[in-house]
């Protein structure tokens, strides 16, 4: 399996662990979670882009990995765009878009389940 199904497998599971983990915390103490979670969902956007640019063999666009972990919504379309052209790069947004809403899917379907278990 390539690396950077790994980092996007190793996302999914800390949105589920985040889910559970915000579930069973008082309201009160929730924001250092979000913060943590910020943090690793930072850097494992910048360690994705890395390991997508490396797998490809493509010169990497500069500043791609920094700006996907800054500003993820625009990092990641503009990383495509401009590593690869118009028409490959409106595919891969897709995919982009796809795994954003298919990962807010499974948080609010963890934390549905893990409310209800309680």
């Amino acid at each position: 399996m390539k690396r950077s199904y790994k980092i996007l497998i190793a996302i999914i599971v800390s949105i589920v662990a985040s889910a559970i983990t915000e579930s069973l915390v008082p309201v009160y103490d929730i924001r250092g979670i979000e913060i943590a979670h910020t943090f690793f969902l930072a850097i494992m956007a910048f360690t994705w882009c890395k390991a997508h640019i490396k797998e490809n063999k493509i010169e990497e666009p500069r500043g791609s990995s920094a700006l996907c972990a800054l500003f993820i919504f625009f990092g990641a379309p503009l990383y495509f765009y401009r590593g690869y052209g118009l028409k490959q790069g409106s595919i891969l947004c897709l995919y982009f878009e796809g795994f954003f809403i298919l990962s807010g899917f499974i948080y609010m379907t963890t934390t549905y389940i893990s409310n209800y278990v309680q």
